[in-house]
């Protein structure tokens, strides 16, 4: 598809300066294995310039953060997000998944700081 969205917002503008950028950054908490609400409804809305983006192989990063600590809390959105990005022709960066995210603290360990440091030195 590549035509006006049905709906009357903002959204044509936000896809509209996607579609000028080199880059675009999907940053999300993770709720029941998957994307959050607010950014999955912003996603699907890519639906009516499908094919410009796929055109334009515009670069990603992935960044997303969960509440559980175990193996499984990522496996969902890491599917989901492979198979958007081959869908939608993006050229992969890099992800950061951040597990453990559930207690006070947290986000004050290093280790996810220290590979979100690396990822953006490395684009």
């Amino acid at each position: 598809m590549n035509g006006p969205c049905v709906f009357n917002d903002d959204m044509p503008k936000i896809l509209d300066t996607i579609l000028e950028s080199d880059m675009i950054v999907f940053a999300t908490p993770i709720y029941y294995f998957g994307f959050s609400a607010q950014i999955k409804s912003a996603i699907d809305r890519f639906y009516s310039r499908n094919g410009k983006i796929q055109n334009k192989h515009l670069k990603l990063v992935f960044i997303a953060t969960a509440w559980n600590h175990d193996e499984q809390v990522m496996s969902g959105i890491e599917k989901h997000i492979d198979i958007l990005i081959d869908y939608l022709n993006l050229d992969n960066q890099g992800m950061l998944l951040a597990k453990g995210y559930g207690y006070t603290g947290a986000s004050t360990e290093k280790q996810y700081m220290e590979e979100a440091y690396h990822l953006g030195q490395s684009i």
